[in-house]
């Protein structure tokens, strides 16, 4: 066996086939199966009569899981970056069987548990996926995580507005296409037991499409003790810490205003389950676009400006719901706000990869979503009981709270320093 050096440098120009393309693809599969659960909501909150306060619990056991589930996905990435592939089977298999149990509840308490199979398996694809293409591109760092989540818009696009359809069908009908009703064929349960099949058929796609080669052992293999150390180091870096905390509180607005404006819809508008997948594939749709264009102006002016352009932007668009009338304007709110919703999330962890240099990628993505994690963590139970005594009014008043403090804090926090950008080394 011999060793050559591969030199990372910016001259080695990100496009997107390849690597890029395949967890791109994969990304997007796993949110439209994520995105399912939104849709899932209404049926769920009315067929086990869980109040808002029940429903916002159930979101912050997702949080705890996710949470707990990038402790692992981190070490394992840093450890054995060249076994990417069953990392990411492991947690398409988990997302899977967390909707095939939710598809035969019965009880709150086994919602509790599917949910947690769901959180787990969510985040514990970020690591693998977001630590490879951070370790790869060092120079287009943030282009190659916007791209990789450009494929999480598609899927949050697609599923909630297909979704829709396979639980009501008045799509179909009020095209003047077909005249059936589908609901009487899928409801939510069957709908759920779809999605995880679809989850466990991806898995032996991943098998198949990726292999344990060479090509994926960008560095030197850390064992646990450089391990332990360079975790340390992270705990130590402040830049690390505060893009962390601003993760989270993106996050903490995000999980809470997509929760609850499903169900406002649902409970309060009175909307279908196509009217409302459609109003929620419009918070993701204009992301597919801004996304990698936010990431690409990242790399060449730097991740602040457009972090706190983002984090602005979102504070002075949440608001706006309280006033905004009901129709094409509340339509249009939801669209625009998806401008930069969820698009400014892979800047905020390019942000934090940035400062950490190579070899630890995989630990600052699973840094980056177990603080997500954990401080998003108490936001939906807020927001639930929230929604009980105030209404949706209330909650939009509370996300607007959270936003403002998530600008203010990427105003105040230091630039990041540029990429480290290190030779790698590829065993062949």
């Amino acid at each position: 066996m011999t060793t050559e050096t591969v030199r990372n440098s910016p001259q080695n120009k990100l496009s997107f086939k390849g690597l890029v393309a395949g967890l791109s693809v994969g990304h997007g599969i796993k949110h439209f199966a994520q995105s399912a659960f939104l849709m899932l909501v209404p049926g769920l909150k009315e067929t086990l009569d869980i109040s808002g306060l029940g429903m916002g619990s159930i979101q912050s056991i997702q949080s705890v899981s996710s949470a707990v589930s990038n402790i692992p996905a981190g070490a394992l990435t840093d450890i054995y970056p060249n076994r990417i592939r069953w990392l990411l089977i492991f947690s398409m298999a988990m997302l899977g069987l967390g909707y095939v149990t939710l598809s035969s509840v019965d009880d709150y308490w086994m919602v509790c548990l599917a949910v947690a199979f769901v959180g787990f398996g969510q985040s514990f694809w970020h690591a693998p996926a977001f630590g490879t293409l951070a370790a790869r591109y060092p120079a287009q760092r943030g282009l190659a995580i916007s791209l990789h989540l450009t494929g999480a818009q598609v899927g949050n696009t697609i599923g909630p507005f297909a979704i829709g359809i396979l639980l009501d069908g008045i799509a179909l009908t009020s095209l003047g296409i077909l005249s059936f009703d589908m609901n009487a064929l899928l409801n939510w349960q069957q709908v759920s037991l779809l999605t995880g099949g679809l989850c466990l058929a991806t898995c032996p796609v991943i098998f198949l499409s990726m292999k344990d080669d060479a090509s994926l052992k960008l560095n030197t293999e850390n064992k646990l003790q450089a391990y332990m150390a360079s975790g340390r180091e992270l705990l130590k870096n402040r830049y690390v810490i505060g893009y962390t905390l601003l993760g989270g509180l993106r996050g903490a607005v995000h999980g809470s205003f997509t929760l609850f404006v499903v169900i406002y819809m649902a409970e309060a508008l009175d909307f279908s389950q196509f009217k409302i997948g459609f109003h929620i594939a419009l918070l993701t749709a204009a992301g597919v676009i801004s996304t990698p264009i936010m990431g690409h102006l990242s790399d060449n002016i730097g991740r602040k400006p457009v972090i706190i352009t983002a984090m602005c932007i979102m504070a002075l668009l949440i608001p706006t719901f309280l006033v905004i009338p009901l129709g094409i304007p509340f339509t249009i709110g939801l669209a625009v706000l998806g401008l930069v919703f969820f698009s400014v999330m892979p800047i905020i962890t390019a942000a934090a990869q940035d400062s950490a240099g190579s070899g630890s990628e995989g630990s600052v993505t699973a840094m980056m979503f177990l603080g997500l994690s954990l401080v998003s963590l108490c936001s939906p139970p807020i927001a639930g009981k929230i929604y009980d005594s105030a209404g949706f009014d209330g909650v939009i008043i509370f996300c607007t709270i959270v936003a403002v403090t998530g600008a203010l804090l990427a105003i105040i926090l230091p630039t990041p320093p540029l990429p480290k950008i290190r030779d790698t080394v590829t065993e062949v």
